[in-house]
């Protein structure tokens, strides 16, 4: 808040995210010749940016439309399978923190003003976003591994075998490789969740018949939250990449977790069924890619 309260420009990283599988918001707008507003290549072999301006009215309006048909109630329900739900038309992909704050800001710079009509026209009412297609062919969901470290591995997964039980799960072991418990976690099937472990001594598979959540990833944190609650000594780190598991999870005292990308699909069913999502569920791209935020928006008068 203390960066932003001063600040004349606003250049956000507000991801938003909408369930579009169908296309029909974001990619119809490229289907027609637009002014062009900037190109330029991006630094570090990075390729080339091209902006262009959307301000048609017929455009605007079929992308309201469109956001409308999304947010209907009926196909709402029907596309979730769910009942009395209410409407989720926009997930926050990535910077949470930074609609936060401008909205902060706003309702403190409302609050002090004598017009609160005139206020109304001020440019820092509004923070700029970025609107992306879940299905955007561009947006790769990768799985974010877990690695818990100064552990009684022993400990944990006996615990974490009772826990599976519990939910009508079995524990796997004696695969070779990490490649060989992968596969087998990955030929899971129905809603059952599977997850591949790696330690120093021994790789396996950690079953779950009747998940009580949607995905692995809360399953597996679910467990490892209360774990870590009870032993203080243990740390937990969130990993991106097989390879850096295995290489960590093969320390004495250390187990990793590998677990399956999430499917874009999933994405708003689960919150909609679970509420947030469990923290590090995933990452959008692998963590080498680079993101840039070139656009900027006025924010005082």
């Amino acid at each position: 808040m203390r960066i932003r309260k001063d600040a004349p420009l606003e250049m956000p990283h507000i991801l938003v995210l909408i369930d579009d599988p169908e296309k029909t918001v974001i990619e119809p707008l490229f289907k027609t010749k637009r002014p062009k507003l900037y190109e330029t290549d991006l630094m570090l072999d990075s390729g080339r940016v091209t902006a262009y301006r959307v301000d048609d009215e017929a455009s605007l309006r079929r992308v309201r439309e469109n956001l409308e048909r999304l947010a209907d109630p009926a196909r709402f329900a029907e596309k979730y399978g769910v009942k009395d739900k209410g409407v989720l038309l926009y997930a926050m992909g990535d910077g949470n923190h930074s609609l936060a704050t401008a909205k902060t800001l706003w309702e403190t710079l409302k609050a002090g003003a004598a017009d609160k009509t005139a206020v109304m026209g001020h440019p820092a009412r509004f923070a700029m976003v970025e609107l992306m297609n879940v299905h955007d062919d561009g947006l790769e969901f990768e799985p974010i591994h877990r690695v818990v470290f100064n552990a009684d591995v022993t400990g944990l997964l006996e615990g974490m075998k009772a826990f599976c039980k519990d939910q009508g799960g079995v524990t796997t072991k004696g695969y070779k490789t990490r490649k060989d418990a992968l596969k087998a976690a990955k030929s899971c099937q129905g809603a059952c969740h599977c997850v591949a472990y790696s330690t120093a001594g021994s790789h396996g598979v950690l079953s779950v018949a009747k998940p009580r959540l949607t995905l692995e990833v809360g399953t597996l944190q679910s467990y490892l939250d209360g774990f870590l609650k009870t032993n203080k000594e243990a740390k937990i780190d969130y990993i991106h990449g097989d390879d850096v598991v295995e290489s960590l999870s093969s320390k004495p005292g250390s187990i990793g977790f590998y677990l399956p990308p999430m499917e874009k699909g999933d994405l708003f069913r689960t919150v909609i069924c679970d509420g947030a999502l469990p923290r590090k569920t995933f990452s959008m791209g692998e963590a080498s890619e680079k993101r840039f935020y070139l656009e900027c928006r006025k924010i005082v008068q």
